[in-house]
């Protein structure tokens, strides 16, 4: 039978699951890959490790389950880290992560080059010190000696394609995120590349998702104890490939709620709102937006952490549950960093409002849950103006497994919601795309693979409570415009 080799190239974390084309997982290996953190506002990774990790994981696979019938690979990846790199591939220092918001300065020389407008028109997203094409610019105003060495300058994906490899390949997800990328052409665009001196030959190959990248090189195959016939297919941002996972179309969106909390929506006219940035998605001729609230798992854990440290998670939601529609009038703004999506140019952080002393502990544990709840409708509320048609959410990662949390946000936002057993959709994603590169049953390995889910329907009583709170939570925002 054949198997299926899925990466999941995280922030902190590689992991690496061992599928076979049925869909069943026979084996997990997971490994640390830290960040650094060198001064204020900067985030750095080793991008060897990236690679190394990758081989370290599958080789205990292999030593586990052995090689045999092992035939395809695909990672879903962290986007937006960058790592200059030498004619071999080599890292020429530590990668910039996606955290690393050191950029300040150049996001202001970037916008003096071309109005905001015509980045969001070009890229689908407004500058930030977060994305690619801003560190690139301080990577040459700062060290102009390691930029004007580099040979390329690779995504984590990429990285990791082209040392298996040998070829420095990317997709369209992945080059999406850097504000190098044309949303509209559909390839990198030399205009913003020559901002900061470059070419498209400096950046990776973008080719689909689940092109075929290549087989792997001698070197990946001694330190992974693969066969040099294994292929890697081209994976994909780790949001979009793990939409790509659980299916979703036109009616039906996920939110992954993991540390932050993630919408991918398809929409007919990203352009007509300015709020939530766009792109391309792992099937050609698609665009989503992506909606983020930047705390939802992380807020959860910081209440858990602070206020509830004496109870598990399920008491926790035993208390959140018997609390009332609405939380006794408190309410909950979640921002426990820099808002996220649609709050662009806002930097306030979180707040908890209507405190009294009647406020029971679940009164708190409910009122962030309907605080993030309100946050995904706010998201959902631009997905519609720019021409989603959803119905649905299927949800998975950690929080999704809080039935209360569930509930509210099918009564907060009105939508049927799913919540999938097998929360690491990243991972059965790229599985997905290396079967669909295999020519196998790719749509029924994802099902077999993502297991049953289970619904929640808005209750109208609810419904209707909601959308007067949802109101009141709204009208903060504006007063403080």
């Amino acid at each position: 039978m054949t198997k299926l080799i899925a990466v999941d190239l995280g922030t902190t974390l590689v992991k690496c699951t061992l599928f076979d084309e049925s869909g069943r997982t026979l084996a997990s290996e997971s490994l640390p890959c830290g960040l650094t953190y060198p001064a204020q506002d900067r985030a750095e990774q080793d991008a060897e490790l990236w690679y190394t990790g990758v081989c370290d994981a599958i080789a205990r696979l292999v030593r586990a389950c052995g090689a045999e019938g092992i035939r395809g690979l695909s990672i879903s990846s962290q986007g937006i880290s960058v790592v200059p790199v030498d004619a071999r591939f080599r890292p020429l220092r530590t990668a910039l992560s996606w955290l690393d918001v050191r950029a300040d300065e150049e996001c202001s020389q970037l916008a003096e080059a071309l109005p905001v407008e015509r980045w969001f028109r070009k890229t689908g997203k407004f500058l930030g010190p977060g994305y690619t094409l801003p560190k690139l610019l301080w990577l040459r105003r700062h060290e102009p000696e390691i930029f004007f060495a580099a040979s390329k300058f690779l995504l984590p994906m990429d990285y990791v394609n082209a040392r298996m490899t040998g070829h420095a390949v990317t997709d369209h997800t992945m080059a999406a995120g850097t504000m190098a990328y044309d949303v509209a052409m559909g390839g990198w665009d030399p205009e913003l590349l020559a901002l900061v001196g470059l070419t498209p030959d400096h950046l990776a190959q973008v080719q689909p998702s689940g092109a075929l990248v290549g087989p792997i090189n001698e070197e990946t195959a001694r330190m992974t104890g693969l066969p040099r016939e294994t292929l890697v297919f081209n994976g994909g941002q780790d949001q979009k490939v793990a939409a790509f996972g659980v299916e979703i179309d036109t009616r039906r969106g996920s939110l992954s709620l993991g540390t932050a909390g993630a919408l991918e929506i398809f929409v007919t006219d990203a352009a007509n709102q300015q709020l939530l940035p766009f792109f391309p998605y792992t099937v050609p001729g698609q665009t989503l937006v992506e909606g983020c609230v930047n705390t939802a798992g992380a807020a959860i854990q910081w209440l858990k952490d602070t206020i509830c440290p004496d109870i598990s998670f399920d008491e926790l939601n035993r208390l959140a549950a018997a609390a009332p529609v609405g939380s006794s009038g408190v309410r909950f703004y979640p921002h426990l960093s820099r808002p996220g999506t649609p709050h662009r140019g806002r930097s306030e952080y979180g707040s908890i409002r209507e405190l009294s002393l009647g406020v029971t502990r679940g009164d708190l544990i409910r009122c962030l849950y309907e605080g993030l709840a309100y946050e995904f409708r706010l998201n959902l509320e631009y997905a519609r103006q720019a021409g989603s048609a959803l119905e649905q959410l299927i949800l998975f990662g950690g929080a999704s497994k809080s039935p209360v949390f569930c509930q509210i946000i099918a009564d907060v936002t009105g939508l049927k919601i799913e919540a999938a057993e097998n929360g690491e959709m990243g991972g059965i994603g790229a599985a997905k795309l290396s079967a669909q590169g295999l020519g196998l049953d790719s749509i029924g390995f994802a099902r077999a693979a993502a297991g049953s889910t289970k619904q929640y329907l808005p209750n109208p009583d609810a419904v209707r409570l909601y959308d007067s709170l949802y109101q009141q939570y709204i009208e903060t925002y504006r007063s403080e415009e």
